[in-house]
C-alpha cells in the first residue's frame, strides 16, 4: 500500500475525487480503448457515488426515527402485559 511522507498510510481518493479526475483524463486525446476503459470506470464510480448517497439518506432516518421506534416497542409491550393480566 502507497505511504505518505510520515509513514501514515495514504487515504483513498473520495468518489467524487476519482470522478473528477476521470473526466479530466477523457479530456484528453486518448486512444478509443482506452476511453472506452474509463467511460465505464466513470459510470461505475457515479453508480457507486448513487449507491452511497441512498445508503447515508436510509442510515441518517434510520437513526432519526430509532427513539420513536424504541418508545413504539414500549407502549406495545406494556399494552400486551396489560392485556395478559386483564385474562
Amino acid at each position: 500500500a502507497p505511504f505518505s511522507k510520515k509513514g501514515k498510510k495514504a487515504k483513498k481518493p473520495s468518489i467524487k475525487h476519482q470522478i473528477r479526475g476521470v473526466e479530466r483524463l477523457l479530456l484528453r486525446e486518448l486512444p478509443p480503448d482506452v476511453k472506452k476503459q474509463h467511460e465505464q470506470r466513470l459510470a461505475a464510480l457515479k453508480q457507486g457515488l448513487q449507491d452511497n448517497a441512498v445508503k447515508e439518506k436510509e442510515q441518517k432516518l434510520s437513526k432519526k426515527y430509532h427513539m420513536v421506534k424504541f418508545f413504539e416497542r414500549q407502549k406495545l409491550s406494556r399494552m400486551i402485559s396489560q392485556e395478559e393480566r386483564k385474562l
